[in-house]
């Protein structure tokens, strides 16, 4: 059936955004004053004139949990800050602070560390989501959790933005991708073919939605740019999940979530209450994107990992 529609070393043990979070930080709030010298007792190691302190540690480490506690955790923590303050001084010995570019990037973080500073201060936690909340969104995506599948699909992926209707009726008959590919290359229809596996966590929301109304054989047509994809469902591996198997899950995913709305709407709340002027606009502001699924349209373009 034919159907329309990514520093030079990373901590091994530390989150690599964490490192360099804490990197930006320093660069940009110069956190370590020289001229404030802790008690001896509170250094770590010495670079040159610069002394890296038990403070700027337990800062790096405070999101890693019971995993801080860990003698390599920390000695991999405090090798690294060791790395990040050479290449520091070497910067400023090249001038790169004053370079144009560094100057707009530091501006850059700093306004970002500010303002989600500003957000973890002003913004209400939200309510933990409750048992009906949980019920509601595992009712509502039968395709992640009752219904949950893996689906082997191939992709047909075509440089034109229609097909002939003679090509449509040819396909529309096709059952198996070994047909679909011979009814392209009859047509001599240039195209290329790749071969996927994915669990329902892994594929784009938008296109879980489409496949999971398929049979086995059929031909979803998906647009992408000047192309047409041509998608067909080989195999469906049934590995339906219960609610209680899922419920930990949809909470950390439903939290998560939470919190991300509470910061949208408080800072649509603090705009509204500022006086922007624009001076000039490139375009009018894009509308949201419309889903039909119990997802928000922010998870329409890549799959939910965290299921």
């Amino acid at each position: 059936m034919l159907t329309s529609n990514v520093q030079n070393r990373a901590l091994s043990s530390v989150p690599i955004r964490l490192a360099v979070s804490v990197m930006i930080a320093c660069l940009t709030l110069t956190a370590c004053n020289k001229d404030d010298k802790p008690a001896p007792s509170q250094v770590l190691a010495k670079v040159n004139d610069h002394e890296i302190t038990v403070m700027q540690l337990n800062g790096m480490l405070r999101s890693v949990g019971n995993a801080a506690e860990n003698a390599t955790v920390k000695q991999s923590a405090l090798d690294f800050l060791i790395d990040q303050e050479v290449l520091q001084q070497k910067a400023v010995d090249l001038k790169l602070d004053r370079d144009p570019d560094v100057m707009q990037a530091i501006e850059q973080a700093k306004r970002q560390i500010l303002a989600a500073a500003a957000l973890n201060k002003l913004q209400v936690k939200p309510l933990d989501p409750t048992d009906a909340d949980v019920q509601k969104f595992y009712d509502g995506n039968p395709a992640l959790f009752a219904q949950h599948a893996s689906y082997e699909f191939s992709l047909f992926n075509l440089p034109v933005k229609d097909l002939p209707e003679a090509l449509k009726t040819a396909l529309n008959a096709s059952h198996s991708v070994a047909e679909t590919r011979q009814i392209l290359e009859q047509a001599h229809q240039t195209f290329q073919e790749k071969h996927s596996l994915m669990a329902a966590e892994q594929v784009p929301v938008d296109l879980l939605s489409q496949l999971f109304k398929l049979k086995v054989g059929d031909i979803l047509v998906r647009p992408e740019g000047n192309n047409l994809i041509l998608v067909q469902l080989s195999r469906i591996d049934s590995q339906p999940l219960s609610l209680q198997e899922s419920k930990e899950r949809i909470l950390s995913y439903l939290k998560q979530n939470a919190l991300q709305d509470s910061s949208a709407s408080k800072t649509a709340e603090l705009r509204k209450a500022a006086n922007v002027v624009y001076v000039k606009r490139f375009a009018e502001a894009a509308a949201s994107a419309p889903t039909s699924s119990n997802l928000p349209a922010k998870t329409l373009n890549s799959g939910l990992k965290g299921f």
